[in-house]
């Protein structure tokens, strides 16, 4: 290619393209040159223009060259053809990179050691039914854990349209740090800045009613912007629900769990609790010996299209102790040995387009709770009721547009007081 230099040319050249439009063409030219960069000692040109060459399979890798420009940090595959063999060092990687994606490729990933999520770091199986991680019995689980502190015997207070939180004898700088979370009335609040023992800024003004003189606080190192997406998680064998469940998420805020199953653990397939803003999509509780799901005192929470399948207690235990929004759409419990959705304790809870059919107990269960709301839900052929509103502490129930037939015991009982039932088919 020639070279033109433009501070050569004769002054009395008159040439009508601009000298930007000239480049782009220069460029454009050896962009689709065939012979450009291909003789002797250039491999670039092969690597430009061919879809096969001459390197083995995964034989060369990027985990250190660039890695902020892959869509995943890291690669982990069993038989060695990826970054790393094992899970959690390539979780530990992307962690230190600052957080990313890590892609576990199909197979099984037997565990001897808990498997932990951290902060902005997502795992992500090539399938929910091809990547396994498998604890073959052992008291291990994969975890998605926060911590919390707290301090009691002090005062606070925090006015509305405000950011200060403002405290008398208490010790701020020893209990939280920027980024951590502060708990006012069940939410997380991002902190800003600790800026002395007696006072926090928030990063967003708090609009809710004042708090004043209150006597004990709580502080969230939450595990934020995480997840994990297609793979299967079994034979977790702890005797507890911290080491026998397949999978953990607690001091959580704006995480996600999506298309994983959690089969044949010892405790529960999938055990959420105190979570903010959580989504819960396309995932499936199998064969577990206690409860599918174990669901407790989360705000914000939403579970849609998840399914609980004969599990030895509950398909989905529900207690949402702190106030706020949780949502159930298209969930299904089949074949459990207790109640196919057990609701307790639970307020400004939705269910919309359940199933609930051939549990050993009731299809859906509630023992008490406020303003909940069961709509367009399907419930038939139980051993107990099909929606059984049990109890004189269900406050403000909507039961509106369901279908229950064929349970055993009844089709619907209702033993509150102010349940509002409408638009029923329950032959």
């Amino acid at each position: 290619m020639a070279i033109v230099c433009w501070g050569n040319l004769a002054k009395t050249a008159d040439d009508v393209i601009r000298i930007e439009q000239s480049i782009e063409d220069y460029v454009s030219g050896h962009n689709q040159n065939p012979n450009a960069h291909a003789a002797d000692g250039y491999s670039l040109f092969e690597h430009r223009t061919q879809d096969v060459i001459d390197h083995t399979f995964y034989s060369v890798r990027n985990i250190f060259m660039y890695p902020q420009i892959r869509t995943y940090k890291a690669i982990v595959d069993p038989a060695g053809y990826g970054d790393l063999t094992d899970i959690q060092a390539a979780i530990d990687y992307v962690q230190g990179l600052g957080g990313g994606s890590v892609l576990a490729k199909a197979g099984t990933y037997p565990q001897t050691d808990n498997i932990v999520i951290p902060s902005n770091v997502y795992l992500e199986g090539e399938g929910a039914d091809i990547t396994v991680i498998d604890f073959n019995s052992t008291a291990k689980i994969v975890q998605m854990i926060g911590t919390t502190d707290m301090e009691e015997e002090i005062l606070w207070s925090l006015p509305h349209d405000s950011k200060i939180i403002t405290g008398t004898g208490t010790a701020f700088e020893s209990h939280a740090s920027a980024g951590d979370y502060f708990i006012l009335d069940g939410t997380p609040y991002k902190i800003a800045s600790v800026d002395s023992n007696t006072q926090i800024t928030l990063q967003e003004t708090f609009q809710g009613v004042a708090f004043a003189a209150i006597t004990d606080y709580e502080i969230w190192t939450a595990v934020s912007n995480a997840g994990i997406k297609n793979l299967t998680i079994k034979d977790s064998g702890g005797v507890t629900a911290d080491t026998g469940s397949g999978l953990k998420a607690t001091k959580t805020v704006d995480c996600k769990i999506e298309n994983v199953i959690s089969r044949g653990n010892a405790f529960y397939g999938f055990n959420i609790t105190n979570t903010y803003n959580m989504k819960l999509v396309d995932l499936l509780a199998k064969g577990n010996t206690s409860d599918g799901f174990r669901i407790t005192n989360n705000r914000a929470l939403g579970i849609q299209d998840c399914q609980a399948l004969s599990n030895e207690n509950y398909g989905f235990y529900i207690s949402t102790a702190q106030t706020g929004s949780v949502g159930f759409t298209r969930c299904e419990a089949y074949h459990n040995d207790l109640d196919g959705f057990y609701l307790t304790s639970s307020t400004y809870l939705s269910m919309l387009q359940c199933y609930a059919d051939y549990n050993s107990r009731d299809g859906i269960r509630a023992a008490s709770g406020d303003w909940n709301s069961i709509v367009s839900c399907r419930a038939n052929k139980n051993a107990g009721y099909g929606i059984n509103i049990s109890a004189a502490g269900c406050n403000e129930f909507n039961i509106v547009a369901n279908t229950a037939r064929l349970n055993t015991t009844g089709n619907f009982q209702d033993l509150a007081p102010d349940t509002h039932v409408g638009h029923n088919s329950f032959v």
